[in-house]
């Protein structure tokens, strides 16, 4: 069995990525880290912002509400600064204003059945936001 058709192709060549140079774009929490100020890319090259001095990526969990490409732009006004993030969870009906930044470790989850915006310039650092009248 062939994968992904490569029976249609001749000479075809394999070229091996090392992690580093590599962000796959699997998930809208890839690519939330590629929109982000975490890299740049300047023709055609990936790199890495040299703010962010630890060699993983911050672990971004986004709900389901943010997995089809469409849904996912529409839910930020712009992408959040996210240079000082750990982790970053999102459930629920969450959408997110301009000039956000997340620093440490950020949990955000709209109660069922309610909207929750995220205002315009806001900085939330190891914070959990669980409730839709929200103290910034």
């Amino acid at each position: 069995a062939s994968l992904f058709g490569c029976q249609f192709f001749d000479k075809l060549i394999g070229v091996s990525v090392p992690e580093p140079r590599f962000l796959p774009l699997d998930a809208t929490s890839n690519l939330l880290l590629l929109q982000s100020d975490l890299y740049t890319c300047k023709e055609g090259v990936l790199t890495r912002n040299p703010a962010w001095t630890n060699p993983l990526n911050p672990v971004i969990d986004l709900g389901p509400e943010f997995q089809k490409g469409g849904d996912f732009q529409s839910r930020f006004k712009s992408i959040p600064s996210i240079v000082g993030l750990d982790s970053l969870t999102v459930r629920g009906n969450v959408w997110f204003g301009a000039n956000i930044t997340f620093k440490g470790q950020v949990a955000i989850t709209a109660k069922p059945g309610l909207r929750l915006e995220i205002p315009d310039g806001v900085v939330i650092e190891n914070k959990v936001v669980a409730n839709s009248a929200m103290d910034f």
